[in-house]
């Protein structure tokens, strides 16, 4: 659990971020512990994976979040983009 000038008090999340460009991106935020996989890893600490392949029951509880914004930028129609997040809204829940 980490502690904050605030006083707030958070435990660490898992975090699958998909389409991930850089391995370290949230190096800095030491209450998450990220896994960045693409389609087409450039970085050898990013993992090549396709999301939607990845198996529902075997994953249920892997991840506490998981980041979908870049696989969202690129759904090219804003309509698509809404239809994309309602079909993928909780895929491992």
């Amino acid at each position: 659990m980490f502690a904050f000038r605030s006083g707030w008090e958070f435990t660490s999340k898992r975090l699958l971020e998909v389409g991930a460009l850089k391995p370290d991106n949230y190096e800095d935020v030491p209450w998450i512990q990220v896994k960045p996989i693409d389609l087409h890893s450039r970085h050898p600490s990013i993992e090549e994976q396709d999301f939607l392949l990845l198996d529902e029951n075997a994953n249920a509880s892997t991840w506490d979040v998981i980041s979908l914004s870049l696989v969202i930028n690129f759904v090219p129609q804003p309509k698509d983009r809404g239809k994309f997040q309602l079909e993928h809204r909780s895929p491992f829940s």
